[in-house]
């Protein structure tokens, strides 16, 4: 009788130990460029914290080695608000990283690793975004949230500046 109530909490318990020692796959996407001193150090870093965390899976994309990344980062950057004039951009989870910030990074991956952390893939965020989203799929640029209105006025400035510069200069050799 023991040995049959010994197998029964055996095989009653498996399962929940099991899912507890199951590891947590944390998915981090980074947006590069060849030749960017800030991304070649995130990318130290990202291995740096991989060797820390064998369970982190990098996904990198270089604009610059391949073009059609583009579309990808326009899409992440709409998905998490994020200004594209940047990289290194680091996504974990709902978190988007600009710049080399080795603090955040490492903090946010550290906490994705803790066994009552619910991490979500960034990719998986992004293509339920453009699911509830299909107008934005297919982009090439994003509009800037500053009317030109308001550079044009600025160039006029700068340009009357230059002028008047130039004709003050003009009069001050002819006399």
């Amino acid at each position: 009788m023991k040995k049959i109530l010994l197998v029964f909490l055996f095989l009653f318990f498996l399962p929940i130990f099991s899912s507890q020692a199951e590891e947590k796959n944390t998915e981090v996407i980074i947006f590069t460029q060849t030749g960017c001193q800030h991304c070649a150090k995130a990318l130290a870093l990202l291995d740096n914290l991989q060797n820390q965390y064998p369970n982190i899976k990098i996904v990198e994309y270089d604009l610059r080695k391949n073009p059609e990344y583009y579309q990808k980062f326009l899409q992440f950057s709409l998905t998490y608000n994020v200004s594209t004039e940047v990289t290194p951009i680091t996504f974990i989870d709902n978190k988007a990283i600009s710049g080399y910030d080795e603090t955040t990074i490492s903090t946010t991956i550290e906490r994705c690793n803790l066994s009552i952390s619910n991490c979500q893939s960034p990719q998986k965020l992004v293509d339920k975004y453009l699911a509830d989203h299909p107008e934005q799929k297919n982009l090439t640029t994003i509009e800037p949230a500053i009317t030109t209105d308001n550079n044009k006025t600025l160039h006029y400035v700068f340009a009357a500046i230059i002028i008047i510069g130039g004709i003050g200069l003009l009069i001050n050799r002819l006399f």
